[in-house]
């Protein structure tokens, strides 16, 4: 028997109790008992309860994790309302799944507490470490939480996380075990006696001139340059010869997301905030803190750009593998990353099924991504595709 299982798994039924079932049975007919894990993205318009509680009576997963998303998808379907699982059942990877419930209120408590409930480094001393993460993107604290991780597990750990998805109708939810939850992270780590492969490769560059931000209010950009940041933005749309429609939400959000702004570091990089929301006063929220007096530009990242990118970026976590062969992988990439037409992101799928070959993967798009592999020390990749790579 095959060290390692996996199965990816989709549906698009409406109805959430009878879409939990048939997500479980592919999953029970995919392995040949029940999973270790499975790995969840589930559409927002979902009753999230009840499909976890179906999916879970169904296949009986040793542990149950996830988050909402702005899509799913995986190496044969993809789609804005259906979810997607990956499950895997394995001989030589350990799993353990916990939840920082309070991690908006006291982010030192739920790194503390996260860090308590993984592995001592007594145990299995030869086995990497990786750490998956899933937030909820209204606290905007998942940097400053995976920052802190990583002094209080002196990098042991590759890490990665993402903000759960969400649209302008629905809220984001992590999702554990049969709870959806809008606040907190859940982690699940992995031990692993071979290779996991993670990379992320951004390909955002800078547009337009530099700006400074001239008003804040914790995470609210009040004005860029003494102007509403919103008034900004559609200035930058009509130089791109695009449409503002100030009367679609959803329209202008797709732009915002496709246009991060991005802070100027001061050595030749930027790091993008992803935007969470606008406000009626032109004012726009970010997941994150954009700080006062800081240079900021917006960015691009053009969709053969992105392609291209995506496509060495999987290369790169292959090439971390060591020479093991691939079993199954992950994929999120960001909504603003994303190309803008379905059939430049269909060209950015098929560039990470073209460098696994058959190697099926699942994945979906996030509000932002952070990963850091090892020896790479507190410097994470922001708001750029990452892929999480299991073997064989």
């Amino acid at each position: 028997m095959a060290p390692n299982e996996y199965v990816t798994a989709s549906t698009s039924i409406e109805d959430s109790c009878l879409a939990g079932r048939a997500l479980g049975w592919q999953i029970r007919e995919g392995l040949s008992a029940e999973p270790d894990v499975v790995i969840l993205f589930l559409s927002p318009h979902y009753e999230h309860q009840v499909f976890l509680h179906a999916l879970k009576q169904t296949c009986r997963p040793d542990m149950l994790i996830g988050c909402t998303s702005m899509g799913a998808f995986t190496s044969y379907v993809q789609g804005g309302g259906m979810a997607s699982a990956l499950a895997i059942r394995s001989h030589e990877m350990l799993f353990q799944a916990t939840i920082a419930r309070n991690a908006r209120a006291d982010v030192a408590q739920a790194a503390e507490g996260l860090v308590a409930s993984l592995s001592s480094a007594d145990k299995h001393p030869t086995m990497q470490r990786t750490l998956l993460l899933f937030g909820n993107g209204e606290a905007g604290k998942l940097d400053a939480l995976l920052s802190r991780l990583l002094r209080l597990t002196h990098g042991s750990h590759q890490l990665l996380g993402m903000y759960a998805g969400m649209n302008t109708h629905y809220h984001m939810a992590v999702l554990y075990e049969t709870e959806a939850l809008r606040e907190g992270v859940v982690a699940l780590e992995i031990l692993s006696s071979r290779p996991i492969g993670l990379a992320s490769l951004p390909a955002w560059s800078p547009v337009g001139s530099p700006m400074q931000v001239t008003k804040i209010r914790d995470n609210t950009v009040l004005s860029i340059d003494d102007v509403a940041p919103l008034s900004l933005y559609r200035s930058q749309a009509e130089a791109q010869g695009l449409a503002w429609n100030a009367g679609n939400d959803e329209e202008i959000m797709r732009f915002l997301l496709n246009t991060p702004l991005g802070i100027d570091t001061g050595m030749g990089q930027h790091i993008c905030m992803p935007c969470a929301h606008t406000l009626a006063d032109g004012s726009v929220t970010f997941l994150e803190l954009v700080p006062l007096q800081g240079l900021v530009q917006f960015m691009r990242a053009p969709a053969s750009v992105v392609v291209e990118a995506t496509e060495k970026m999987t290369c790169s976590a292959l090439q971390y593998m060591h020479g093991y062969e691939p079993g199954a992988a992950l994929f999120f990439e960001g909504e603003g990353y994303r190309p803008r037409s379905a059939n430049d992101f269909r060209l950015e799928l098929d560039a990470v099924q073209g460098a696994l070959g058959l190697t099926p993967y699942g994945g979906c798009s996030t509000r932002g991504q952070y990963a850091r592999v090892h020896g790479q020390y507190g410097a994470f990749q922001r708001h750029a595709p990452l892929i999480c790579i299991f073997p064989r």
